[in-house]
């Protein structure tokens, strides 16, 4: 985690420094000039997540002498959907991004004798509502901050499916909270914005079963960082 960390402080330096050089490039000239006034407008999203699981153990995992550890492992998935952003007022708009996500999540189960991992893979419609608080323009880029949450059906969920080879489920709905930041950067034909965010589920979507996989375990909550490119 700290080296993804540090790689995205150089990428988004990186982004910055570009985006900047072609604002100063043209600063006499203000692109899209209006373009934040209009009621609404609309886009495209694409993104890299990074997700895991905040797990609770159940009293028989304190119990289970066979087992040593589980860990949550995090993986990479990718997400491409709509944006269409509702103009508040000068310096809040609202948006909504009906995306498609692909998710990958691993626990590891280290056992006396063996190291087995169990692979959670989500296909999900999501809906995610945010807030955004928008600073003052300078030239062509300004930053802004999100806060909302997101509602998502796993459409690859095998909670309902009876299949023994599957020893651990997760439920087909969540929902989460987010929050992150952005720049905007104003071009002469479009708008583009990156973005990182943090997104922490708030169900349980751990289902229970009768495994040696499911059994040590309580609860499931899903978490993701997520670096998205919006284009408007």
């Amino acid at each position: 985690m700290k080296l993804l960390t540090s790689n995205l402080f150089y990428f988004i330096s990186f982004l910055y420094l570009f985006f900047s050089s072609i604002t100063s490039f043209s600063q006499e000239l203000l692109n899209l000039q209006g373009y934040d006034m209009k009621p609404f407008h609309f886009g495209f999203t694409i993104n890299a997540n990074f997700n895991s699981f905040l797990l609770t153990h159940s009293e028989k995992y304190l119990n289970n002498d066979s087992i040593k550890s589980i860990n949550p492992l995090t993986k990479p998935g990718v997400g491409l959907g709509m944006l269409v952003n509702f103009r508040l007022e000068e310096y809040f708009d609202v948006r909504v991004l009906p995306t498609v996500s692909f998710y990958k999540r691993d626990i590891e189960y280290k056992f006396r004798d063996s190291i087995n991992n169990q692979k959670i893979e989500s296909v999900n419609m999501e809906i995610p509502v945010q807030f955004k608080y928008k600073s003052e323009r300078r030239e062509n880029f300004r930053m802004y901050v999100i806060a909302g949450a997101k509602y998502g059906i796993d459409m690859a969920s095998k909670a309902k499916v009876v299949d023994d080879t599957v020893k651990l489920k997760t439920k087909n709905q969540d929902f989460s909270l987010e929050w992150g930041l952005g720049m905007d950067f104003y071009n002469p034909m479009f708008k583009f914005s990156p973005e990182i965010k943090w997104s922490q589920g708030i169900l349980n979507v751990y289902v229970k079963g009768n495994s040696v996989y499911s059994d040590p375990l309580l609860a499931l909550l899903s978490t993701s960082f997520i670096i998205s490119f919006h284009f408007e």
